[in-house]
């Protein structure tokens, strides 16, 4: 590595020389590679790069439809981390499927099993602010996608932003079919209650069952809000929930 002491700045390549910015905007050089797409394509040395950039490529697509099939929960929170995050834990997801071959598998082939839909049942759309965190009460994640608090008390079992009067539950079945590229969700009534002491039982109904195809999230999502002169608004999104409650 070369560095580079000039009046100009360079950039781009110049003869054998490549000009390009250093992590800290230092001028630097180096030889220009010999590497090139169309022997990356072809040459039977690069075989495994080819599988890794397939395999990798498939789960950008699947983070992105999982993002996208809720994007109504998604809107409302702020996690500029979440992409990357998501990736993570899918090419972990892939790594289960037991079926394809190398360079073939996919992220939908690897929640075939058990293994890979227990890696994202659990998942927290923001790390600042898991379910577990945040919710500080038991609560049911009953059969046929019913969601129950069986005992409340807002204020002390709610981790809540500043300013916040107000929390609302909500759920949603969103079915993915990562082979087809399709998505299809539906969304529950939402559940509102004021942060005071007030006991209560809060019971989230089930969405409609999503008509698509492919593997189904069923979702949780807790939003705050402030009341100024009787109307409900909502609080900075980097405070809301999405949790994954479970994969089917």
């Amino acid at each position: 590595m070369a560095h580079v002491k000039s009046i100009f700045r360079l950039s781009g390549s110049l003869g054998e020389v490549t000009f390009y910015r250093g992590r800290e905007g230092q001028q630097l050089a180096r030889k220009k590679s010999s590497l090139t797409k169309e022997r990356v394509d072809r040459d039977p040395a690069f075989a495994r790069t080819r599988e890794n950039s397939r395999e990798f490529g498939a789960v950008v697509r699947a983070g992105s439809q999982l993002r996208k099939g809720a994007s109504a929960f998604v809107r409302r929170l702020r996690t500029p981390e979440l992409s990357g995050r998501m990736i993570q834990v899918l090419c972990k997801v892939r790594d289960c499927d037991q079926e394809a071959i190398r360079g073939a598998r996919t992220v939908g082939g690897g929640l075939g099993h058990a293994k890979g839909r227990q890696l994202l049942k659990g998942f927290d759309f923001n790390t600042q602010f898991p379910l577990d965190a945040v919710l500080q009460c038991p609560h049911v994640a009953a059969p046929g996608f019913t969601f129950q608090l069986p005992l409340l008390v807002p204020a002390s079992h709610l981790r809540y932003p500043k300013g916040a009067t107000h929390a609302s539950f909500g759920t949603c079945l969103l079915q993915v079919d990562f082979e087809a590229g399709t998505t299809a969700v539906t969304y529950s009534p939402e559940v509102g209650v004021a942060l005071d002491r007030t006991a209560t039982e809060v019971t989230v109904n089930p969405p409609a069952p999503a008509t698509g195809t492919g593997i189904v999230f069923w979702m949780l999502q807790v939003c705050f809000f402030q009341e100024v002169n009787g109307e409900l608004y909502p609080l900075d999104r980097s405070g809301n929930v999405l949790h994954i409650l479970e994969v089917a």
